[in-house]
């Protein structure tokens, strides 16, 4: 039974492995042709997007994500890495990450949600929940074991100073950390018992003021 998850994933693998994925802007077709404002794609798990290339450009078109297939929210490796992407005849094309500077989506729940090409060094794109002195970036990836989706949160201040909180890591001591050029905020930040996105945005304002 311990094999199972391994068997799943490598199985998943292996079909991602057979699809043609666009690595090349020369391979893609004209921009306007994935803008699917007006198109009648009725596909299940499909989203709204506004894509911007590598080029600057910028097209407002239709993806497709997985869904967790208990709760029903967006799985966010489904979309970060190998991006399957409409075009106005409701074709579905798969492109790769490295393709696009940002992308904004509706998510199934209807949330706005933002993702941005960081770079090279990086293996996917990465969600920005927060953009100022502090930069605040998620990035997803899949457990090798059972395929479940784990993050890595990356805090950036204005110094270029990088500190990551993963699975092993307190994000209380690492926003201690990043925030440190302002240690009026420890004590508010030693005394605060959950970290949701709410209260870590909260926290990165007042590092603002």
């Amino acid at each position: 039974m311990k094999l199972k998850p391994i068997i799943i994933l490598s199985c998943v693998l292996l079909l991602t492995s057979c699809v043609k994925v666009w690595n090349q802007m020369s391979e893609l077709k004209p921009l306007e042709d994935y803008s699917t404002q007006n198109a009648n794609i009725q596909e299940k798990n499909v989203m709204d997007a506004k894509i911007t290339f590598i080029n600057d450009k910028t097209i407002d078109g239709k993806i497709r994500g997985q869904k967790n297939i208990i709760y029903g929210f967006l799985n966010e490796t489904s979309i970060n890495k190998f991006l399957q992407i409409y075009d106005k005849t409701g074709k579905k094309e798969y492109i790769y990450f490295q393709l696009l500077k940002e992308m904004t989506i509706k998510d199934y729940s209807g949330n706005e949600r933002r993702f941005v090409n960081r770079g090279s060094e990086y293996k996917s794109l990465q969600e920005n929940f927060y953009d100022g002195k502090i930069k605040w970036f998620r990035e997803y990836y899949n457990n090798a074991y059972d395929g479940s989706v784990q993050i890595t949160d990356h805090f950036i201040n204005e110094k270029n100073q990088e500190v990551n909180v993963g699975t092993f890591n307190s994000i209380k001591n690492k926003l201690k950390e990043i925030t440190s050029s302002k240690p009026e905020l420890s004590s508010k930040i030693d005394n605060t018992s959950t970290f949701d996105k709410e209260t870590v945005i909260r926290i990165l304002k007042e590092y603002e003021q």
